[in-house]
């Protein structure tokens, strides 16, 4: 019993040594802060470029020191990507979800409630004023919801490449 846990310790321990390898991450980082995004091959990364204006979404396929390439075809320069787009997941869902979702929700109870009780206003007016301000709440938060990361003013691109570190320790 003790040789078949030495011998599945062993297994897996050279197991995750194979799965363990370098990294390279492509790292939104604000200007003076270590608040910072890190990408890596196979996230998904929304960008608007410089030249052309154009917006692009992709996964990435690879990185280098002064450019990426996108979905295996594209290789875009990190110097011509002027905003980088990151999705507040949160505050998606929170939107979505919660107050538009509820506040329709909501009238559709209180006004099948009102059909089943034979009520004489099925929905009355406090109902309709409820509903009203969390879809209205849901629908402001909209513009919330990406974040727009503007790169030469607030924001930089850095290529963190930990398969070629060189130096002394």
């Amino acid at each position: 019993m003790l040789r078949a846990i030495k011998f599945t310790l062993l297994f897996l321990g050279l197991f995750t040594t194979l799965a363990v390898h370098a990294q390279q991450y492509l790292v939104v980082q604000k200007w003076g802060s270590v608040k910072n995004y890190k990408y890596e091959v196979g996230d998904e990364l929304s960008f608007q470029t410089k030249n052309g204006d154009f917006f692009v979404k992709g996964i990435i396929s690879g990185l280098n020191d002064s450019s990426l390439t996108l979905d295996n075809h594209y290789d875009v320069k990190l110097n011509n990507i002027s905003k980088v787009f990151r999705t507040r997941h949160f505050l998606k869902g929170l939107s979505g979800l919660f107050f538009i979702r509820g506040g329709v929700a909501y009238v559709a109870i209180v006004g099948l409630n009102g059909v089943i009780h034979n009520e004489s206003p099925m929905i009355d007016e406090q109902t309709l004023i409820i509903s009203a301000g969390m879809i209205a709440i849901g629908v402001a938060m909209k513009p919330f919801i990406v974040k727009k990361m503007a790169i030469p003013e607030k924001w930089q691109l850095k290529v963190l490449d930990f398969n070629n570190l060189e130096g002394e320790w």
